[in-house]
């Protein structure tokens, strides 16, 4: 659970609270035009990723609890790939969030994941048919990720194919 990580590893809530700070610093144009490879955050969020499967737990919480850390943690569970399946449903719920930029991310996780959990299939099958277009173009991205495992996926993203064709 959250609370037994934090006591085995009690650098990561630590960690959370730099990520924290670090998203909610006024930035200038150079820091705003910056990727997360960058800078102090980019830092930050590649450590999280090291402590892998382990820090996962923790990092759903914080997902769910910390709304202007979504997009930092949703890099970390990425880049944490597999071993993060555990934070599907939480990163399956955002999927669906009001926020473009989160929907994109929260698409493009699942496909890092790799999940073929029916639960992370169906979410990026709705994704091909979010407004957004870059939602729709992460789906499709996630789909090649996953793999084999997302056939069931191939009608509906031959159907999104024929829309956007005609749009």
């Amino acid at each position: 659970t959250a609370v037994s990580f934090m006591e085995e590893r009690p650098e990561v809530p630590a960690l959370i609270a730099a990520l924290k700070e670090e998203a909610r610093r006024p930035k200038d144009d150079s820091e705003m035009a910056a990727t997360t490879e960058e800078g102090y955050a980019g830092c930050l969020v590649r450590v999280l990723a090291g402590l892998g499967k382990t820090a996962v737990p923790f990092l759903i919480e914080v997902l769910k609890k910390e709304a202007d850390l979504r997009q930092s943690v949703l890099d970390v569970l990425g880049r944490i790939g597999a071993d993060a399946e555990a934070a599907v449903p939480a990163v399956v719920a955002l999927g669906k969030d009001a926020d473009d930029e989160i929907r994109v991310s929260a698409i493009g996780t699942l496909g890092k994941i790799g999940c073929r959990s029916p639960q992370a299939i169906a979410a990026i099958i709705s994704a091909l048919r979010d407004e957004f277009q870059p939602v729709r173009a992460t789906a499709v991205r996630a789909m090649g990720e996953v793999g084999p495992g997302a056939k069931e996926a191939v009608p509906a993203l031959i159907r999104a194919w024929k829309e956007e064709k005609n749009e």
